[in-house]
């Protein structure tokens, strides 16, 4: 396979990072809003987004990343740095999210039942069919704003030994014929798109529409660094331009009043077209995203991501006296301080083990 020069960030899939994570954060007000699903009734789709763009990813690791000699090792060496970046982002958040929903204090006996009930959320296994308490949900039967991680680790799991292994024919006949087949398949079976924790009598819905759009990442990384090598004019690249930020536009705003249908399918290639011009980097507007601060947002976006779905399961709890109009920006304020509560705390942990690793090591190795 080619090899990937490191590269800097892309700032313009930096922002569309962002604004999908502020629809998923107005689809989930639903839970507080009366009107049906809230705001942006099929809000969900923006996940689908972040699957693709994490296929993306996966194929740049792949692309710049020395070949290990042993297939497992490299297997094992790319889920831990993986897992790795998450944390501890993640765990903070759990911490945040597992006070707010303990809040009104029932028992100890309950919270040490929700604490072992937590496991398989810690450890992203959610995703395997064995779904216990997750404080980002009111319920045991589903995680409504982690469920996307475990997807992701899963089906990376599966995907990275054989992208590894075969290589270019990982691009040119496993994925292709990988995504034909679930493309398939989902069509047939799901209603939708959404509903990701339902069981599917092998697998959770989630584990297949995660495969199947990661693999549609690998091939827009494909296809973009393709594309990179072609020196398109002005004209050509103000019509990129428009493409990829109307098929963007046009994902937002029917999502706003549209909730999950056989025009998922649809949705889902039009992102996947948007995303693999982004990628390509051949937009006229990219330069314009060269600003540090659209990195920035990229980086935001997951802690925001993990900090606002507990906070819209309680709104109502927590504020019951208060209107809808003032319930919704006190969750949009809550979610943005939370997020940067968890991406600062989470960089100053970082920083203390690089610093002080070793010695807490010793505490416990000789």
């Amino acid at each position: 396979m080619e090899k990937v020069k490191a590269q800097k960030r892309n700032g313009e899939l930096d922002f569309f990072k962002l604004l999908f994570c502020i629809v998923v954060i107005s689809f989930h007000s639903g839970y507080f809003i009366q009107s049906e699903n809230g705001y942006f009734k099929g809000g969900s789709i923006a996940v689908d987004f972040f699957f693709v763009v994490s296929g993306v990813m996966m194929a740049r690791n792949a692309a710049k990343k020395a070949y290990e000699e042993n297939l497992g090792i490299d297997t094992f060496e790319f889920m831990k740095k993986k897992i790795l970046r998450f944390m501890p982002d993640i765990y903070v958040a759990w911490v945040i999210a597992f006070v707010v929903k303990h809040w009104h204090f029932v028992s100890w006996k309950q919270v040490v039942k929700d604490l072992f009930a937590s496991i398989w959320e810690l450890l992203f296994l959610t995703n395997t069919g064995i779904v216990g308490y997750s404080p980002n949900d009111a319920s045991y039967l589903s995680n409504d704003a982690t469920w996307y991680i475990s997807a992701m680790i899963l089906s990376m799991l599966l995907l990275w030994p054989l992208l590894r292994k075969y290589k270019e024919n990982f691009f040119y006949i496993i994925a292709p014929l990988m995504i034909c087949f679930l493309l398939g398949y989902s069509y047939q079976k799901f209603p939708s798109l959404r509903r990701p924790m339902k069981w599917q009598g092998l697998c959770l819905r989630s584990m297949i529409r995660g495969t199947m759009e990661i693999c549609m990442g690998c091939l827009s990384f494909r296809m973009a660094e393709f594309m990179k090598k072609i020196s398109f004019n002005n004209v050509a690249k103000t019509l990129l331009f428009f493409v990829s930020w109307m098929g963007y536009g046009g994902v937002i705003w029917y999502s706003y009043s549209h909730t999950g249908s056989k025009a998922d399918w649809i949705l889902l290639m039009i992102l996947w077209l948007s995303v693999t011009i982004t990628c390509s980097e051949q937009s006229i507007v990219m330069p314009l995203f060269s600003h540090k601060l659209f990195s920035w947002f990229g980086s935001f976006s997951f802690s925001l991501y993990l900090g606002h779905g507990f906070w819209a399961k309680e709104m109502r709890n927590l504020f019951p006296q208060m209107g809808e109009g003032r319930m919704l920006i006190l969750y949009v304020i809550l979610a943005v301080v939370t997020g940067l509560f968890i991406q600062y705390t989470s960089l100053g942990l970082r920083k203390f083990w690089k610093v002080k690793g070793e010695a807490v090591k010793r505490i416990f190795i000789e």
